[in-house]
């Protein structure tokens, strides 16, 4: 029986990674709609804009286009590209550019950046609109947009959403102002029919301007919200999909680097699904008396977080078990400048 699992599990991770693979390439794939001709100029000045798309995608976070070396990288783009295309378009040409895996994995490197895997969260989405005529729950996908906009920006960013069904047990457990007030508690028990570990609400109001309103991201232990004030639907929808990628890459993305910033790592195994996965990255984050958690690697069914910590080692070792989801294992790597906490994810398919 433990050949046979062994055999299963090396089939499960060659599968996984082999799709994995081929998903990743696509993240590394851009289309710039139109340049004016086939010079080597125009090419360039598109390519900067789609070198910037794709690091976006990749690392998952705004704060990339902010580092020095990707900077510099983004007034050489040629340097990054493995192949071009042309089709006839309108006005002059559509350009597709495909850049090399492994030179924007090392320039991410370089600028100290993390590196957001495959797959990631599908936030699911609860939409409030009061246009005029009263507040009511309506799914985003039904909404009066063009959705093959919000489609193509999600891709774009990199990762999905998910709706709810809507049907009546949805509208029974999820009223119009549970929304609109913000009640954490109702909108995270409405959304555990879909095991959702994000869940991003939005509530927006019609007004002479356009919209007004806020999304907020919600997880079991964390929420953050945005503001919004925009001209159009459209314009309101759009930043909340780079509100939530920012969001869910800061919680999720691993440091390609793969080295300890602060010379503290937790170590939790026994991760053993995605839903466990999210559900054990949201808890260390949300974790009092550590003030920075970053996934650095994983390793098998092994989470490992650089953590800094903001109080004493007894008390934060305390915390980590409170909740009863992680119990402590013995340490079995220590040495001078580093230290390993080692724990066991128990809290399988607990939010």
């Amino acid at each position: 029986m433990r050949h046979l699992w062994f055999l299963v599990s090396i089939f499960i991770a060659v599968f996984a990674f082999s799709w994995a693979y081929a998903s990743d390439r696509n993240l590394y794939q851009d289309a710039v709609s139109e340049v004016i001709d086939q010079s080597a100029a125009a090419r360039k000045e598109a390519a900067s804009g789609a070198l910037a798309r794709v690091i976006i995608r990749v690392a998952g976070v705004d704060r990339a286009l902010q580092a020095p070396a990707v900077k510099e990288a983004l007034s050489k783009p040629d340097s990054y590209i493995q192949g071009f295309s042309y089709t006839v378009a309108d006005e002059g040409f559509g350009l597709s550019l495909q850049f090399d895996r492994s030179a924007v994995d090392k320039l991410l490197r370089r600028a100290g950046l993390p590196k957001w895997p495959l797959p990631r969260p599908a936030p699911l989405v609860w939409v409030a609109l009061d246009d005029g005529a009263g507040q009511e729950v309506v799914r985003l996908a039904n909404l009066d947009i063009d959705q093959d906009s919000v489609q193509q920006q999600l891709v774009s960013e990199g990762f999905d959403f998910r709706y709810p069904i809507l049907d009546l047990e949805d509208r029974i457990a999820m009223g119009v102002s549970s929304i609109w007030y913000g009640d954490r508690r109702a909108i995270m028990s409405a959304s555990e029919r879909y095991s959702a570990n994000y869940v991003l609400v939005g509530k927006f109001a019609k007004v002479s301007t356009g919209y007004i309103g806020s999304w907020s991201l919600f997880t079991p232990t964390t929420s953050r919200s945005l503001d919004v004030s925009s001209d159009s639907l459209d314009q309101a929808i759009a930043s909340g999909i780079s509100f939530t990628r920012n969001l869910v890459a800061e919680q999720t993305a691993i440091n390609v680097a793969g080295t300890s910033v602060s010379g503290m790592q937790l170590v939790v195994s026994g991760v053993l699904s995605f839903s466990d996965y999210t559900a054990a990255i949201d808890y260390v984050s949300g974790l009092t008396g550590v003030s920075d958690a970053r996934l650095l690697k994983v390793d098998g069914d092994r989470l490992i977080f650089d953590i800094k910590l903001a109080g004493r080692l007894d008390r934060v070792e305390s915390l980590i078990t409170a909740q009863g989801k992680m119990k402590k294992l013995p340490a079995d790597s220590f040495s001078l400048d580093q230290q390993q906490l080692q724990y066991y994810w128990i809290a399988k398919g607990m939010r």
